[in-house]
């Protein structure tokens, strides 16, 4: 498997994984949510990895760190909505932007 192949799959899971969240946590299924959120980081960390291999360094990566500092923070004071709206609202739509971002580079 390339690595931009592998690169989609994870983005798909990715987004797929965390829109799961969002509805576990809407659902009030908090255990099975932060399970989620928690396999989205590992795909995260995945698709830096791909980045790091392809020497690719102008990806945007610093407002998706913001909103993941607010989600830690969001979860410290254990605040299931705050998390929820900050990934529906805030970490989603900049994934997405990001993912477009990121086919570009990769092509």
């Amino acid at each position: 498997m390339n690595a931009t192949q592998c690169l989609e799959e994870t983005n798909c899971r990715l987004h797929n994984t965390l829109q799961s969240c969002v509805s576990l946590f809407r659902e009030g299924e908090d255990n099975r949510a932060l399970d989620a959120l928690l396999d989205s980081i590992e795909d995260l960390e995945r698709i830096l990895d791909i980045f790091q291999c392809a020497e690719a360094t102008d990806f945007g990566l610093d407002n998706i760190l913001w909103g993941y500092r607010k989600l830690l923070k969001c979860m410290q004071n254990q605040d299931v909505t705050g998390m929820t709206d900050l990934l529906e609202f805030t970490i989603i739509p900049q994934l997405k932007a990001w993912e477009a971002r990121c086919n570009v580079i990769c092509r």
